[in-house]
């Protein structure tokens, strides 16, 4: 029955992660993801992973390009690409992994905060991170500084490194794995 073959699948996929594992083809389990076109099959195979001793992390729900994650990831490789993109720029501020406030947010784009509202105008937030911001609150101010960091030290990497590689030491500049289990 279709049951037990998929069954059978998940277990013989299990174990071909195993031996790959083994013959170090697999240097670790967080460079492995199984994408599946529905989420049925989902408890045969964690079944299977477990029975393994594979760790595993399903992501379920709506489509796969929809997930917060996959949205705060795609705007740092937009903003790294086109630091004038305000939209992505947005987005990877006040993703989790930067978390800066809509105050901030706002404050940033002023390009004359301490005034009021009617003669300040917009500025782009790329120059808007390098310009005075004295009017953001401290803890807005150290994640601005480290916004801009970040964004310094990676966009020279853009166009040089495989995407795959750039999105990597997104992560890892920003710990985004750590502010995700959290």
């Amino acid at each position: 029955d279709s049951e037990a073959a998929r069954s059978a699948s998940a277990h013989a996929l299990a174990g071909r992660l195993v031996q790959l594992k083994a013959q170090k083809e697999i240097r670790k389990w967080d460079e492995v993801a199984l994408l599946f076109r529905a989420s049925t099959p989902f408890p045969i195979y964690e079944q299977a992973l477990e029975d393994f001793g594979i760790p595993l992390v399903t992501v379920a729900g709506s489509g796969f390009f929809e997930r917060p994650e996959v949205r705060d990831l795609l705007n740092f490789l937009r903003a790294l690409a086109d630091p004038w993109d305000d939209q992505a720029l947005a987005g990877m501020l006040r993703s989790p992994a930067l978390g800066i406030s809509d105050v901030g947010l706002y404050q940033l784009r002023q390009r004359n905060p301490s005034q009021s509202n009617s003669s300040s105008t917009n500025r782009p937030l790329r120059e808007a991170l390098n310009a005075d911001l004295s009017s953001l609150s401290v803890s807005d101010q150290d994640h601005t500084r480290r916004a801009l960091l970040i964004l310094e030290d990676l966009e020279p990497l853009v166009d040089r490194l495989p995407v795959a590689e750039l999105l990597t030491r997104v992560v890892d500049r920003t710990d985004y794995r750590a502010t995700l289990a959290t």
